[in-house]
């Protein structure tokens, strides 16, 4: 399943792939990690939250998610049964299409940024954190240093017209 809650400006992302499951929230000034096991060793080394591991990340994630003020969407990705398959949502004057596969065949005619996941940090030449020639931000979680990024954040990258490969690069 991958998520993005956009809560106070601020995207997080879970890994969506059949190799990796972990969702990353933020809670006030509480972090949380929660993982079915695979991810428990590098969240505890990386994240600097709580990990929590849980068989059922839906549900415990959405008891957690139920502290949170604000929109929650939730984004399909490519081995889930429910989700929205993309979200667009309008900041500061730009538009953002949120979805797992930036190549996905919705993205094509769209004229804003794409937000997406889905290569995690698999080819950061043609999927960096920012992209100004293809229009892109990936926020997979290893891109973004398990970290959250807010959108004021993105946009402040966004308008220096740099590719940046990682959040570390900056």
């Amino acid at each position: 399943m991958s998520y993005i809650v956009n809560k106070e400006n601020e995207i997080y992302y879970e890994c969506g792939s059949s190799s990796d499951n972990a969702l990353f929230l933020k809670l006030g000034d509480y972090k949380y990690v929660i993982t079915d096991g695979r991810y428990i060793t590098e969240a505890k080394e990386e994240a600097n939250a709580e990990v929590v591991e849980s068989r059922n990340l839906v549900k415990k994630a959405k008891e957690l998610m139920e502290l949170l003020n604000g929109e929650i969407i939730f984004i399909k990705g490519n081995h889930d049964k429910f989700g929205e398959k993309f979200k667009i949502i309008e900041y500061n004057g730009y538009k953002f299409m949120l979805i797992h596969n930036p190549d996905s065949s919705y993205t094509f005619n769209f004229d804003g940024w794409v937000i997406h996941g889905h290569h995690h940090a698999n080819h950061l030449d043609e999927y960096p954190f920012i992209n100004p020639i293809k229009k892109r931000v990936n926020v997979s979680v290893e891109v973004i240093d398990y970290k959250p990024v807010s959108l004021d954040l993105i946009i402040k990258l966004i308008e220096r017209g740099e590719t940046i490969r990682t959040i570390k690069d900056l």
